[in-house]
């Protein structure tokens, strides 16, 4: 993806936006050409944007069409991204992207998925909050450390969760896992 257009402080144009909507497919494309179990990882990627409700990229699959690896990835991303700063708006904070993620919950993400995902962030948060003694969670120690699993601790805890033991989810979750850890 341009960088222009990742960077790019304001709203994205429809023509950006098209732009950005390739990404799943090229990242698709990428991972068929290294091969073996990659093309496995290749259909996560493709579907890592489909929506429950269907009004998602590239190919409209809804509910359980989309494979359970890819509604993962979508919603741990989800809370990753609103949670973290980008050029075009400041990060929320964790209760903001969790009350975001069940208003989504049965239209952009499956629900079981999302109710793992909150028990999870609520989970690590009051870890984070015993460690520092803030039952607040709002001192400036637990918020970085709530953010530095905030992405790692829910795609990990959902696979048991979700009952999710093929391998190539657990390589999906971490490979994911990796680069969120490259961002940071």
């Amino acid at each position: 993806m341009p960088d222009e257009i990742i960077s790019k402080p304001g709203k994205l144009n429809e023509h950006e936006w098209a732009i950005i909507r390739t990404h799943t497919v090229e990242g698709q494309k990428m991972l068929e050409r290294i091969g073996g179990f990659m093309r496995d990882i290749g259909r996560i990627v493709r579907a890592s944007h489909e929506r429950w409700d269907g009004c998602g990229y590239p190919d409209g699959l809804s509910g359980e069409a989309i494979p359970l690896e890819s509604r993962i990835v979508a919603a741990c991303d989800a809370f990753n991204a609103m949670t973290t700063t980008r050029s075009y708006r400041k990060a929320m904070g964790a209760p903001a992207a969790v009350a975001e993620l069940l208003r989504c919950s049965g239209t952009q993400f499956d629900p079981q998925v999302v109710d793992a995902l909150v028990r999870v962030s609520t989970r690590v948060r009051q870890a984070a909050d015993r460690k520092t003694g803030d039952c607040e969670g709002d001192s400036p120690i637990a918020a970085p450390a709530a953010d530095a699993v905030s992405v790692v601790d829910p795609a990990v805890s959902l696979l048991p969760r979700l009952e999710a033991e093929q391998p190539a989810l657990r390589l999906a979750s971490y490979a994911r896992l990796a680069g969120a850890g490259e961002r940071a």
